[in-house]
């Protein structure tokens, strides 16, 4: 994968003040390509936690695709950046956490139905659709 310019540069990247490259993400998609990053509360069980999902824009050659994210000259975009207390998610931030678009306390049981209906309907009606 190149180089590239577009997405924020990794080692710009941070979940609760904690730099991307020192974590292990909590979820990886197949081929590494999404990453979703956790940080709870450990000293306070059951009071929330904090997530960062992104996705890789360009790693150097020479950074295994496995560990991408701890390279400082790879790239990402944020996913979604989730917020939650006790009670559940209460904030979630698409994209830039200030240019993108942001749900309040979203019901996610429904939010996965709807997404779910959504690649359905890609699979569908989208000849190159992938999955």
């Amino acid at each position: 994968m190149s180089e590239s310019n577009e997405g924020t540069a990794v080692k710009d990247l941070t979940l609760a003040d904690e730099p991307l490259a020192n974590l292990e993400p909590d979820f990886a998609t197949k081929h590494m390509h999404r990453l979703l990053f956790v940080c709870t509360q450990d000293d306070e069980p059951g009071s929330g936690f904090h997530a960062l999902a992104v996705d890789l824009v360009s790693r150097p050659e020479d950074v295994d695709h496995d560990q991408w994210w701890r390279a400082p000259e790879a790239r990402a975009e944020r996913v979604f950046e989730a917020y939650a207390r006790f009670d559940g998610v209460s904030d979630m931030y698409w994209g830039d956490q200030y240019e993108g678009g942001y749900l309040d306390s979203p019901d996610l049981a429904s939010l996965l139905q709807v997404l779910s209906r959504v690649h359905e309907l890609e699979k569908k009606h989208c000849r190159d659709a992938p999955g």
